[in-house]
């Protein structure tokens, strides 16, 4: 996955291959410490959204809440 950085006026933005909607997801996201943090529920919602097991993402993850984790594992 291609992962591109511009600068805009109020804060810094990230743009992906599919970047309307994995901005999308970033937007949904909080930042703490300087990283992207997806809620639990959004989470779930994502994973369901793409037909993907939670428990499956919960083995396999580093950063449960890690939104561009998440993205790269769904093949973004």
């Amino acid at each position: 996955m291609q992962l591109q950085k511009y600068l805009d006026t109020s804060n810094e933005k990230y743009l992906f291959d599919e970047s309307e909607y994995c901005q999308s997801v970033l937007d949904a996201s909080s930042i703490d410490n300087k990283r992207y943090v997806l809620s639990d529920v959004n989470v779930t919602k994502l994973l369901h959204d793409h037909g993907a097991d939670v428990k499956e993402w919960q083995e396999d993850s580093k950063r449960y809440n890690d939104p561009e984790e998440i993205l790269m594992w769904l093949g973004y």
